[in-house]
């Protein structure tokens, strides 16, 4: 308990609630999406945002869509998932008017899957970093826990 609630500890606590922040708000589209809302369409891959070791498999690409019908047009939007391979590639996709800077896959998108992994465990550790918090709180007093690293004390009898 007591590295949970040392600064490392305090660390990790502020980046699971960032982590939990962009869940929660990237959940809703990515469910929305994988269940069957928004417009359906084709998204063409123009430029390769930030690749892995793999090339063209593990990109981020920016590019076009365009819906079935013709009626939605979007000239710069983000593919959340799976990569088109190359430049030039489709991928059939949905666009949700409440996220128009980003598409999704039509078919087999587990983005919200993750997204809501990510904030189930960040939850979790919050619960855990809570509870440590607490405990330790009523056991020896606020003192304990806060601030979350020491400082050197000087000893009385030294002078600079």
């Amino acid at each position: 308990m007591a590295a949970l609630l040392g600064w490392r500890g305090w660390g990790l606590a502020l980046v699971t609630v960032l982590l939990m922040t962009l869940a929660a708000v990237g959940l809703p589209d990515a469910w929305s999406a994988a269940h069957g809302g928004g417009v359906t369409g084709t998204f063409t891959a123009q430029v390769a945002l930030s690749c892995g070791r793999g090339g063209g498999t593990g990109c981020a690409w920016e590019g076009r869509f365009e819906s079935t019908d013709g009626s939605v047009h979007a000239e710069t939007v983000t593919l959340d998932s799976p990569s088109p391979q190359r430049t030039g590639g489709t991928v059939p996709v949905r666009f949700l008017r409440s996220n128009p800077t980003t598409v999704y896959a039509a078919v087999h998108d587990d983005t919200w899957a993750w997204m809501a992994g990510l904030g189930g465990a960040a939850a979790l550790y919050l619960l855990a970093f809570a509870g440590a918090l607490l405990h330790r709180t009523r056991s020896r007093g606020l003192g304990s826990v806060w601030p979350p690293f020491r400082l050197p004390r000087r000893s009385a009898g030294r002078h600079a």
